[in-house]
């Protein structure tokens, strides 16, 4: 059912996720660890995430130079789950990549978290919500 929920309710599987008006739709924020991610849910390749508390993930501070992680929800095929998990970029490099391998696993981003070597964290939020998988047409007259 997951693929068929991915195909009605999604345009994009890619990146959309967070549905949007439930709780705080999942926003990150924070500007020193631990991060907070607010209430909400999303639908990550047709499997559901529901947030009903805020939780917090913590992050390490670099050592040498500035670190940009990024705040994913990620499926796990095997273990049958969706999961908050801090992905932890290399210092002085990008933000981490996505692992997209559908039947394995699926990230998707809520946000970046650009951390420097005193501790201080910016967010660059890269939500993107759910454009449910709708075609109007009008008849002709």
């Amino acid at each position: 059912f997951s693929d068929w929920y991915e195909k009605m309710l999604t345009s994009n599987s890619v990146d959309e996720s967070v549905i949007a008006n439930i709780g705080n739709e999942l926003a990150v924020t924070g500007s020193a660890t631990p991060l907070s991610i607010a209430t909400g849910a999303a639908l990550v390749n047709g499997k559901k995430y529901n947030n009903s508390a805020a939780v917090t993930l913590a992050i390490s501070t670099p050592a040498a130079s500035t670190r940009i992680d990024r705040v994913i929800l990620r499926v796990d095929y095997a273990a049958q789950t969706v999961r908050l998990v801090l992905l932890a970029g290399a210092e002085g490099g990008a933000a981490p990549t996505l692992t997209q391998t559908d039947g394995t696993t699926w990230e998707v981003s809520l946000a970046q978290a650009s951390i420097t070597t005193g501790g201080v964290v910016t967010i660059t939020d890269e939500r993107v919500f759910l454009h449910f998988n709708t075609r109007i047409e009008t008849a002709m007259v």
